[in-house]
């Protein structure tokens, strides 16, 4: 696969290529044959900037189903302090919403 190393592998969802930040730290990926022993080339798909501060304990990155599009956490702005590049992820947000929002009577 990479000769000159690589971070943060992810799968395909249809299991034939595998996505990695190379060395360079840009995102790439590698055909994988049926075999599951050879690969094709390294194809470059993102540079570098895309992937910034990539930990080495966990992916910055997740593929689209149909291996098309990227979702990223991206440090473009040159951020430094840890606590400005927390995600913040908001489940059953309609819940919460109804609970801060009281309903309207409805129009007659």
């Amino acid at each position: 696969m990479s000769t000159g190393g690589g971070k943060g592998p992810l799968w395909s969802r249809d299991g034939k290529e595998l996505f990695y930040a190379d060395a360079s730290g840009a995102l790439a990926s590698v055909r994988v044959a049926k075999d599951g022993w050879s690969t094709s080339a390294p194809t470059p798909i993102l540079p570098p900037r895309y992937l910034a501060g990539l930990a080495d304990a966990y992916r910055t990155y997740d593929v689209s189903p149909d291996g098309q599009r990227f979702l990223m956490v991206t440090n473009e702005g040159g951020v430094t302090d840890p606590d400005l590049l927390t995600l913040i992820v908001v489940q059953h947000w309609s819940e919460e919403l109804a609970h801060r929002v009281p309903a309207t009577p409805s129009a007659r």
